[in-house]
């Protein structure tokens, strides 16, 4: 998509429409091409826009299936409001249009029914025999944009289109899922030779590279994004999460302004920039900006949490212990929060609290079989409190349990690009800090 809207075609009906917004005048233009408008104007951050191009698109063509499918998206990403979604979905006059599927199906996921979706798309594939191919790789697709890659693997595996982009592209995602990210690169490297001007490309091998913490690497493919699309939010974001990661506070936080220009209620990125300001000493602006990260909508257990890692980092034990109780009994010490309390004081150095809180949280999830966090923070306390024997026993129950975070916790004891299941086998090499 990125690339049509560089198109002379393009170009033409975003002209056209702009004539209509400064003069209240506008030729014929069709419910795609407005779609095709919102989403570019979405694209942008320009939600006004956006909104005005779907509100000419379904009073000219009311029950279209493109303009109302775009608008009942725009209330499940912006609003999180899965029934009003779907009540605007029932709108479309033609339920056997494919962006009806498509819609219902992310509406489900949305609302935590992937499973469901999955057996409503595989019942629709047979309304579409013939495009069956497009009908699986766009399945496939809505499965990667949710994170749920088993179910994107599944669909992937049912296509025979595997020199084609998009399956190269989802195939790429779903490796980075798993962690491997080497693989993921070579691909999305492969994607880019054949189209270096894809911003999409650029910002997904941006994302292996910090995951796989190659942070150079990841921000020099940001600055490549930036170059093609200045104005590219996502890359934005990547080269600012980049320059934090570093250490270049000052730099990260120009790009997290940048962002939040575009994005001004992205609670995820006010929370971050909460911890940079706590990270600059800045304990006061941090709290502020965890409130509007709060109202936002991370909500409130996490906003009590990062509260009392920013009291901790600043040195205000009281205020952090306050935080962190009121969190755990608003919870009713859920795992997830006292993971979170074990991150946090994991960061901020105090080891002994940190191992005794990811002690209970396994206490806590021992009947959960798929709960498989905090074994190597765990493991990491050991080995810098030269428990050794504890270490090597913790080691291996964390590189059976999650590999991958084994990797991001661990892996700077060991050789570069070992890989984690071969842990226990070797002596550690890295700093005990």
């Amino acid at each position: 998509m990125d690339n049509y809207y560089h198109t002379p075609e393009f170009r033409k009906t975003l002209q056209e429409f702009e004539g209509y917004i400064a003069k209240g005048a506008c030729g014929y233009l069709d419910a795609e091409e407005l779609t095709d408008l919102a989403e570019y104007y979405m694209s942008l951050g320009e939600k006004e826009k956006a909104q005005r191009a779907i509100a000419l698109a379904l009073k000219t063509f009311p029950g279209a299936a493109l303009p109302t499918c775009f608008k009942a998206r725009m209330v499940l990403l912006l609003d999180n409001d899965a029934k009003k979604a779907e009540e605007i979905l029932e709108e479309v006059a033609d339920k056997s249009d494919l962006e009806y599927a498509y819609t219902k199906a992310e509406i489900m996921i949305a609302n935590q029914k992937a499973k469901a979706a999955d057996r409503y798309l595989s019942q629709r594939m047979k309304d579409y025999m013939g495009d069956e191919e497009d009908f699986i790789i766009d399945c496939a697709s809505l499965f990667a944009d949710y994170d749920e890659y088993e179910l994107a693997e599944k669909w992937l595996n049912r296509s025979t289109l595997t020199d084609d982009d998009d399956y190269k592209d989802i195939q790429a995602r779903i490796l980075m899922y798993n962690g491997k990210f080497d693989e993921s690169q070579k691909i999305f490297n492969e994607l880019i030779d054949r189209d270096p001007f894809s911003n999409v490309y650029w910002n997904r091998l941006a994302s292996s590279q910090y995951m796989q913490n190659n942070i150079s690497d990841s921000i020099t493919s940001s600055e490549y994004a930036l170059a093609i699309n200045p104005n590219d939010a996502e890359a934005i974001l990547n080269k600012a999460n980049g320059l934090f990661a570093l250490g270049d506070l000052e730099e990260a936080e120009k790009y997290y302004n940048s962002f939040l220009e575009k994005q001004p209620d992205n609670g995820a990125v006010l929370q971050e920039i909460a911890f940079l300001k706590s990270r600059l000493g800045k304990t006061d602006e941090a709290i502020d900006f965890l409130y509007k990260a709060e109202k936002a909508g991370i909500g409130k257990e996490m906003a009590m949490v990062t509260r009392g890692y920013i009291y901790l980092e600043a040195k205000q034990f009281e205020h952090a212990e306050t935080c962190f109780h009121k969190a755990l009994r608003i919870s009713h010490y859920a795992p997830r929060v006292i993971f979170n309390i074990g991150i946090a004081t994991y960061d901020t150095g105090y080891l002994h609290i940190s191992k005794k809180l990811f002690s209970l949280l396994f206490e806590k999830t021992k009947d959960i079989d798929e709960w498989n966090e905090g074994y190597a923070y765990y493991a990491r306390c050991c080995y810098v409190m030269h428990e050794d024997d504890e270490y090597a026993e913790a080691l291996k129950i964390a590189v059976e349990k999650n590999p991958d975070e084994a990797r991001f916790v661990l892996g700077d004891l060991y050789p570069k690009g070992t890989d984690p299941k071969d842990y226990p086998m070797l002596t550690p090499v890295g700093s005990e800090e």
